[in-house]
């Protein structure tokens, strides 16, 4: 279960990397971030500007018009929030982490108590000691209570930073239970700000909740 999360604890940033990597002009990174084994890939080895620079131009490609009241990820704000903070909150809650990718990640295991209990996995990404991106798994006993969890988090997406810009699939327990693979999604894409709300049906590895927020100055040269 763990190394299921691994691999997709990156999220879009990974998933876009890869998706680069394997065109013609992208052979050059892909052979930078191969592993022997072939892909998946790891980005744990590649350098951390280069993964933030085509982090940020992807963020940018995908940005909305309309600037974000504020730019929240669980329980921080992107681009104020500093590695120190975050390390000193998952030692306070008696989270384990672990450094990779020249100190810019930090990579949590589970949250086993207080209100973020039920977290299996937590991703936070840094630039120059900012964190600039978040990317959170839960684990849900049942579709209903993954249901209520994301309208619970859309709801203060929503006063906190503007209505959801993108939706995909239906936000229903019966929709999702439906089918293996069944999936609601909710996307709020602003200009210096993106965030994604979903839950998954994984079969027999339950309902998950994954929470993914990534931020990027408007103009700023990394």
């Amino acid at each position: 279960m763990k190394r299921f999360f691994a691999l997709v604890a990156t999220g879009a940033v990974l998933a876009a990397l890869v998706g680069a990597a394997h065109s013609d002009a992208g052979k050059p990174l892909l052979r930078l971030l191969q592993r022997s084994g072939g892909c998946p890939v790891s980005l744990d080895a590649a350098d951390a500007a280069s993964v933030e620079a085509y982090r940020v131009d992807r963020l940018r490609r995908r940005a909305g018009v309309r600037a974000a009241k504020s730019h929240p990820a669980w329980h921080f704000e992107l681009g104020r929030a500093r590695r120190a903070q975050v390390s000193a909150w998952a030692a306070q809650n008696g989270i384990g982490c672990e450094r990779a990718r020249g100190d810019s990640v930090l990579r949590c295991d589970g949250v086993r108590s207080g209100e973020s209990a039920g977290v299996t996995s937590v991703y936070f990404q840094f630039d120059r000691d900012r964190l600039v991106a978040v990317d959170v798994w839960r684990g849900a006993k049942t579709a209903a209570e993954a249901v209520a969890h994301v309208e619970d988090l859309g709801a203060s997406l929503a006063r906190r930073v503007g209505p959801p810009t993108h939706r995909r699939g239906r936000l229903r327990a019966d929709y999702l239970e439906d089918a293996r693979f069944r999936r609601a999604a909710f996307e709020y894409r602003y200009r210096e700000y993106l965030a994604k709300l979903s839950v998954t049906n994984f079969g027999g590895r339950g309902i998950k909740v994954r929470e993914q927020y990534q931020w990027a100055p408007a103009s700023e040269p990394l």
